[in-house]
């Protein structure tokens, strides 16, 4: 919409002049006297004094002002991004910028809305119309849904369903129209009441910015030509089939990863952990300054604690012979972007550069530009546009290196809003610590299966930390609730596990958690061994033959064990078996297609063998335990 227009609709009812009218005016007033009482007589008879409107252009600290035309109720919506403090968190776009924290320098140049978050509501007020037989509504919106979503009016103590809107996906600027007779719209504090979405939790599937909504009775409205909205076009990665490959470089070995997620490091730690198994550290970087260089600090308990700059965590992760990634984790969230870098560009230039500094470090596999971008605080997540932003300059800077995100992923088809924008994916789950059930993981990870299909990186984020665990139960984790998230999350289908090691944002040393690091190391080994642990049937050379009993070649007599079927390409099967139950299950009868009685079957990671009986595997499981049978299949005779 131009200037010119959103002016207009902006002083409707109050115009002014500000010239004298001319001579010729006064010479021809009597006809033109005639013509003005025809022309208001005809304009009266055909709108019958009911070609009123209300209009409310969002984008403003005042979006939430009861007292304007058209507003947001701020006590019912929920979520529009900024409502507990109006003036911040208002999306303003061109073509060729996006703004979504900090204020553009001519805020007038640019389209300002409000953004309703995915897989919320929202509702929309305006003052009545006294006359008129039809009430129009007219909502101008940027098309970022994966699916159409339904616009409600009120009538009393219920709600009429007027139409959808949006759905084509096409990010442009554009308009829905809706009626609905003027008699059958009820009140609310005096003011007409409309609703966005099902409800909450309902069918908006996508983040819906809304520039302005107008309401006018009896005067048929002609939605604007679409517009296009921002929306880059990001460059083809190199990394697009790395779901496939499971290599963090193009001719790069395929690996599955085993990581630790950690948010400070002291002299030595990356051996230890590389030792342990681990062949991933990320760190969660708070407030770093990317250029610093090593600055050794102590506190209370440890004199050997370091800060370090970009270089300095590469080259000590290249010199443990582990690989590793750097979160801008504050970096990209609004407090930081707004007073650190005092602006978008400013945040997403200082992020190119360093990307260009540290890119050619042959130890450094990821960038992973943003955590949690799904997150229900403004202050915290992004929506997709800025996450956009942020892959573009990264692969423009440095093609040769994926990109990693980590979702919450709890709201549907979340990693179809950010697709394109990484090259793997994740998705963090702490479901012991925050008292739900273990299979909270199985849930994400058929999420994850179904929207990105093959091609993509599928990795879990679970738990090993103090924090809400510690805080709700008193208590660490075990080794084995530990344990048995990593297995879980493989057998359903995870290239990669990252363990979380937090203790409430600060630094956690494992000696200081025997029984989550034991876990750690306990599932690393276990998997990233490929001579005598797991790899070799987690990685692309291995065939999947059946999980849960989809392929019908596992059946087991317990719900609680999940289970896979690999087979390496030297024709041994691998049979990965977890307990989601905390309590011992004895005699769990594994029923396997093709295994024949007294078939030798291996435990690895256990000292014992035996033999199979006819088409099956007898076993007891103890809480929360696994169990990987190795075999051969012979064909009958």
């Amino acid at each position: 919409m131009s200037d010119d227009v959103r002016r207009a609709l902006r002083s409707r009812g109050s115009r002014t002049y500000d010239k004298a009218p001319s001579r010729s005016f006064y010479a021809f007033r009597p006809i033109v006297f005639v013509f003005l009482v025809i022309s208001a007589a005809t304009f009266l008879f055909a709108h019958r004094a009911g070609a009123e409107e209300r209009f409310g252009d969002f984008g403003t600290a005042t979006d939430y002002d009861a007292t304007r035309p058209v507003y947001f109720p701020k006590g019912v919506n929920y979520w529009f991004w900024g409502m507990t403090d109006p003036k911040k968190f208002i999306v303003y776009e061109t073509p060729k910028e996006y703004f979504w924290v900090t204020t553009p320098n001519k805020p007038g140049d640019y389209v300002g809305a409000r953004l309703l978050s995915h897989f919320h509501q929202g509702f929309v007020r305006a003052k009545p119309i006294d006359a008129g037989e039809t009430v129009s509504l007219v909502i101008r919106f940027k098309d970022n849904l994966l699916q159409p979503v339904s616009v409600w009016a009120r009538t009393g103590g219920e709600w009429l369903k007027l139409g959808t809107m949006g759905g084509s996906y096409d990010h442009a600027w554009t308009s829905a129209v809706f009626s609905a007779p003027r008699s059958k719209l009820g009140t609310v504090d005096g003011d007409w009441e409309f609703r966005i979405a099902q409800g909450e939790f309902g069918d908006l599937i996508g983040f819906l910015p809304i520039d302005w909504v107008k309401v006018t009775t009896d005067d048929p409205y002609t939605a604007e030509p679409k517009a296009e909205g921002f929306w880059p076009a990001l460059p083809s990665s190199k990394f697009r089939r790395i779901g496939k490959t499971m290599a963090m470089r193009e001719d790069g070995t395929a690996r599955f990863t085993a990581g630790v997620m950690v948010k400070g490091m002291r002299k030595g730690s990356w051996k230890e952990f590389a030792k342990a198994g681990v062949n991933h550290l990320d760190l969660q970087a708070w407030e770093f300054e990317w250029r610093r260089k090593w600055e050794q600090y102590g506190d209370d308990r440890f004199g050997d604690r370091v800060r370090f700059g970009f270089p300095d965590w590469n080259d000590a992760c290249r010199e443990a012979r582990i690989g590793c990634s750097v979160q801008f984790f504050t970096d990209s969230r609004a407090y930081w972007i707004e007073n650190q870098y005092h602006g978008e560009k400013e945040m997403l230039d200082v992020m190119e550069e360093v990307v260009g500094f540290n890119k050619k470090h042959p130890a450094n596999e990821l960038w992973f530009p943003v955590d949690e971008p799904d997150h229900e605080d403004a202050t915290w997540g992004a929506p997709p546009e800025f996450v956009r932003q942020m892959a573009l300059r990264i692969r423009r800077a440095d093609p040769d290196t994926p990109i990693w995100i980590n979702f919450q992923a709890w709201k549907p088809r979340i990693y179809e809003l950010y697709r394109d924008t990484f090259d793997i994916a994740s998705f963090d789950a702490y479901p012991l610590g925050g008292g739900r059930p273990i299979t909270e993981i199985v849930d994400r990870m058929k999420d994850i299966n179904e929207q990105l299909g093959d091609a993509e990186g599928r990795w879990a984020v679970v738990e090993a930390h103090d924090g809400e665990h510690f805080e709700k139960s008193k208590r660490q984790l075990t080794a084995e609730e530990t344990l048995v998230q990593g297995y879980l999350a493989l057998v359903h289908g995870a290239q990669g596990v990252i363990y979380f090691i937090d203790n409430q944002g600060r630094y956690i040393d494992p000696a200081d958690m025997p029984g989550p690091w034991k876990g750690i190391k306990q599932f690393s080994t276990e998997t990233t061994d490929r001579k005598n642990g797991l790899e070799s049937f987690l990685i692309p050379t291995a065939e999947i033959l059946d999980t849960m009993g989809k392929s019908g070649k596992i059946v087991s007599t317990s719900p609680a064990i999940h289970f896979t079927l690999r087979k390496r390409l030297d024709g041994v099967y691998a049979l990965i078996a977890v307990n989601v139950s905390r309590s011992e299950i004895k005699e769990v009868t594994l029923y396997v297609q093709g295994l024949q009685e007294k078939t030798p079957i291996g435990a690895l990671f256990e000292d014992r063998a035996f033999a199979a009986g006819d088409g099956k595997i007898v076993d007891d499981f103890p809480g929360y335990g696994r169990h990987v049978y190795l075999f051969r299949m012979e064909p009958a005779k």
